[in-house]
């Protein structure tokens, strides 16, 4: 199943008609992400933009279940469940599957490009320092 928005016109998420009765709305700061103008900011904001409404919803989940009738709760959890089994699970899977396997290897690639460039900047400024007299130009 695939969550749609809920039916009560807020942000909520559930999985089936009958679960917008539950009513609990999402608070959207919970996951907002910093807007800038990196790339960084951007992938960000792109990579989890189908995690936010989920996340939002067991947070908003878990503040409504001690305060709205048993039944709706228990439809709550259970819209909970599904998303974390439909939206949640499948992402992590493909985080430990590419992603971080990714940024290893990015990481291993910096390193290696580390130790072969810094000997190289520093001869060079001891290089440029000895030119000119001790002081950088």
């Amino acid at each position: 199943m695939a969550l749609r928005k809920g039916g009560s016109g807020d942000d909520s998420y559930c999985v089936g008609p009958d679960r917008a009765r539950a009513g609990i709305g999402i608070e959207p700061a919970m996951t907002e992400f910093p807007r800038g103008t990196t790339a960084e900011h951007a992938f960000a904001e792109h990579e989890h933009q189908d995690l936010a409404p989920v996340i939002d919803r067991i947070h908003a989940v878990a503040d409504a279940v001690g305060s709205i009738a048993p039944a709706d709760a228990s439809i709550a959890v259970l819209d909970v469940v599904d998303s974390v089994h439909w939206v949640l699970e499948p992402h992590a899977a493909w985080d430990d599957a590419w992603l971080y396997p990714e940024i290893h290897r990015l990481r291993a690639h910096i390193e290696r490009e580390d130790r072969f460039l810094l000997p190289l900047l520093e001869a060079e400024a001891v290089a440029v320092q000895a030119i000119t007299g001790g002081g950088a130009t």
